[in-house]
């Protein structure tokens, strides 16, 4: 459960400043914080989905919420107005990072749908996603295979 913390400055105490509940367990993966904003990946172990969530900083409201086919185990990554995840069946989803929306899915190469527990990372415009069997790169804001 994300929560933003400040500390009292007079008192040397930690203040929660507010809770959210995912939709899903958090699992192990960081939130990432991009600008105003809390970007979370959800897993849901018993159910075949999970999901993004993207919550304001000042105050844990809910911007926005995109269900997803699987699972997210990783923390996912933004690229050019882009939230990138990698599910755990190691399929990559752009979403629109003002509404969600998906923008592009690519699946995972992989007949066996292996695990894919590794945070996508974004260097030069390039996106790096991996499995148990595979890393791929791929242009961050199409998709395409490079």
């Amino acid at each position: 459960m994300p929560a933003a913390i400040r500390r009292d400055a007079a008192e040397g105490d930690a203040v929660v400043r507010w809770r959210h509940q995912l939709s899903g367990a958090g699992h192990r993966a960081p939130v990432r914080v991009e600008g105003d904003r809390v970007i979370a990946g959800a897993k849901r172990e018993d159910l075949p989905s999970g999901a993004v969530e993207v919550l304001s900083l000042r105050d844990g409201s809910q911007l926005w919420q995109a269900e997803l086919q699987a699972s997210i185990k990783g923390t996912p990554v933004t690229h050019h107005g882009h939230v990138i995840a990698v599910e755990v069946s190691g399929d990559v989803v752009s979403l629109d990072a003002e509404t969600g929306t998906e923008r592009w899915r690519i699946p995972s190469p992989d007949p066996l749908r292996l695990f894919a527990w590794a945070n996508p990372v974004v260097a030069d415009g390039i996106l790096i996603v991996g499995d148990l069997s595979h890393v791929r790169a791929l242009d961050a804001d199409t998709g395409e295979l490079r």
